[in-house]
């Protein structure tokens, strides 16, 4: 069983067992409207969504937590609104350790080796995109006051002709 904390501080408990992937399945759409089958997670594909998709991870925690609420008479809004940052990513890691659990031995190596492979490419790629930023950081830092005042001037201009 895994277990996470949300922002409001509350404890959630997950696990899976076929009952409650097959009520996923049933329930939970990614943003294409297609269903959601954890059962393809040893698919690299549903890993890096299930990385990169927040919306998604918050509802399939959503339909795992969601008796839990009831209990402490805590609406979806609520629950959803409680997933973020270093919250969301416990909420994922423990998705991610529950979906391991499920799985025998030989397919959860596997899996484990697919989200570690996921979170190094996304990594890689949120460093590409902040040495990009410091990049043009430093070009706009090296610019003149004139080039600057240039540059903001092309900019309205090519606004203004839309």
């Amino acid at each position: 069983m895994a277990i996470f904390i949300d922002a409001n501080k509350n404890s959630w408990s997950i696990s899976l067992n076929v009952r409650k992937l097959k009520g996923i399945r049933d329930s939970v759409r990614d943003k294409s409207g297609k269903q959601v089958d954890l059962m393809e997670t040893v698919n690299d594909k549903l890993v890096f969504t299930l990385l990169s998709d927040p919306c998604l991870v918050g509802d399939i925690l959503w339909y795992l937590c969601k008796d839990q609420a009831g209990t402490l008479k805590i609406s979806k809004e609520t629950f959803l609104d409680s997933l973020w940052g270093e919250y969301l990513e416990a909420g994922t890691e423990a998705l991610i350790e529950a979906l391991s659990d499920f799985f025998p031995m030989s397919e959860k190596m596997t899996l484990q080796k697919i989200v570690e492979a996921t979170k190094q490419i996304l990594q890689a790629a949120k460093e590409r995109g902040v040495n990009e930023m410091n990049s043009q950081a430093k070009q706009i830092a090296a610019m003149t006051t004139e080039e600057l005042q240039s540059k903001a001037q092309q900019a309205l201009a090519n606004e203004s002709g839309r």
